[in-house]
C-alpha cells in the first residue's frame, strides 16, 4: 500500500486578502493552502519515477475550493510551466528552484489517459478520505 504524502512548511505569512482555499505558488509543484488568514505551503508527492507531480492550477492567480485542488503529473497539465519559479528541485543536500528543470520535466512527464491527478485529501488510489 502506498501512502501519499504532502510536504508541508509553515509561513509566517498572513494572508488576509485572500480566502480560505488553495492557491499556487511561485513553483509549478507547490500550492499554498490559506485558512483563516495564514498560508501554509505544500510540495506535491514524488511521481513513480522521480520527479514531482504539480500544482493543476500552476501560473493561474485564482483559488480553488478543496474538492478541485489537485497536483497532477506535469505533461496532465496541458500547459508548461508559467511560475516563476520554476519547479523545487531536491538534488538530496540541496533545494534549488528552475524554469529549465520545469521545461525538462515537462517533456519527459508520462501523460495518463487514466485519472492521474492526486487530490488534496485522498487515500492511496484516489479515492477520498
Amino acid at each position: 500500500m502506498h501512502t501519499i504524502c504532502f510536504v508541508h512548511f509553515k509561513l509566517f505569512l498572513l494572508d488576509l486578502d485572500r480566502q480560505d482555499g488553495f492557491y499556487s505558488s511561485r513553483w509549478c509543484n507547490v500550492f499554498y493552502r490559506c485558512f483563516g488568514g495564514v498560508s501554509n505551503g505544500f510540495l506535491c508527492p514524488l511521481q513513480i519515477g522521480g520527479g514531482r507531480l504539480w500544482w493543476t492550477q500552476h501560473g493561474l492567480p485564482q483559488g480553488v475550493p478543496e474538492a478541485s485542488a489537485a497536483c497532477t503529473y506535469p505533461c496532465d497539465t496541458g500547459r508548461q510551466c508559467s511560475s516563476p519559479g520554476g519547479i523545487i528541485v531536491d538534488n538530496g543536500n540541496q533545494i534549488s528552484e528552475s524554469q529549465q528543470e520545469a521545461e525538462v520535466a515537462y517533456r519527459q512527464s508520462a501523460c495518463s489517459n487514466q485519472t492521474s491527478q492526486i487530490g488534496i485529501g485522498t487515500g492511496p488510489q484516489g479515492e477520498r478520505k
